[in-house]
């Protein structure tokens, strides 16, 4: 069974995702902040992470940052998950080096497909 870590502050976001890839048959780790899925990323090895970028103590930018010079978890796949929806952002994620994007509120189609998509790769 595959691991996801899901890195979200936000509660109902939270429970919404986890219960989706649940359906799916995923595994499904979860994290409140960067800091707190930062360790667990490097604990537990997940498959996937599906990650937040605005969140308190550590944001998503500077996880992606820190995981992408990481040599224990720098190719682990990072699907950005967020509502955030600025000019470019999409594009700047994936200059980052994260897998994927979705934009919140999501079809859970468009979750489900893209999570799968990362993992195919």
């Amino acid at each position: 069974m595959q691991k996801i870590l899901i890195i979200e502050d936000n509660f109902d976001n939270m429970t919404l995702i986890r219960m989706l890839l649940e359906q799916e048959g995923f595994q499904i780790l979860l994290a409140r902040d960067g800091k707190e899925g930062f360790e667990a990323a490097i604990r537990e090895q997940p498959d996937l992470i599906a990650l937040d970028l605005g969140m308190p103590v550590m944001d998503g930018w500077e996880f992606i940052r820190k995981a992408k010079s990481t040599p224990d978890i720098q190719e682990i796949p990072i699907v950005v998950v967020t509502a955030i929806l600025l000019p470019g952002e999409r594009h700047k994620v994936l200059d980052a080096g994260c897998a994927g994007y979705v934009s919140k509120p999501f079809p859970v189609h468009e979750l489900v497909g893209e999570i799968q998509r990362c993992l195919a790769e």
